[in-house]
């Protein structure tokens, strides 16, 4: 035990404070409480990092649009690269924005996310703000990636998303077992044969 340790003894905890579902010997449980929990860590931890990709992409976006370079007489902007740049980042941030906009209207509704929802949220959102934050810096430049500029940041801060639970490798798991109708709680959870 260290200083930071909290020990509470001889505390009455109700039934309805303790989260179902923790039995191992009892099956899983999946309701409104435990969905509302996870779907909340989400759609919260997917709007940081989204918010962190679009801080990076207004940046690089704004960066790459008034600087021009040596010899040349049109801004950054307007090469090719750039453009493509612009496009592929587009074309990573808003799926997972539609995916957030999606799940929130779902939730507001009424409707139960199944784990695989919530997932896939998180997984998308994170990945896609990653992939768009490395594609900013890519369009500044080595110089991106010094202090002096909150690329640096935002491409640092960004990389933590793959830090919340659930990890990848668990919730590409249970996306592809929801997707072939395999329970979620099956066992052995890989075949011995």
């Amino acid at each position: 035990m260290t200083d930071w340790d909290v020990v509470f003894d001889d505390v009455f905890v109700p039934d309805t404070a303790v989260q179902r579902g923790t039995d191992p010997a009892g099956p899983p449980v999946w309701d409104a409480a435990q969905e509302r929990i996870f779907a909340w860590f989400a759609v919260s931890v997917a709007s940081v990092y989204l918010g962190i990709a679009r801080a990076a992409a207004r940046f690089a976006y704004d960066h790459v649009g008034g600087r021009t370079v040596t010899g040349a007489s049109l801004p950054m902007a307007r090469q090719p690269a750039q453009v493509t740049s612009a496009a592929e980042i587009e074309l990573a941030l808003r799926p997972a924005e539609a995916m957030v906009s999606d799940v929130l209207t779902r939730r507001a509704d009424g409707e139960l996310l199944a784990p695989a929802d919530i997932q896939a949220l998180k997984h998308t959102a994170v990945t896609a703000a990653a992939v768009a934050v490395d594609r900013c810096v890519r369009m500044v430049g080595g110089h991106g990636i010094f202090r002096r500029l909150p690329l640096e940041r935002y491409y640092r801060d960004v990389r933590a998303g793959q830090f919340h639970p659930p990890s990848t490798d668990v919730a590409l798991e249970t996306i592809g077992k929801a997707a072939l109708g395999i329970d979620l709680a099956a066992e052995p959870r890989w075949p011995s044969d």
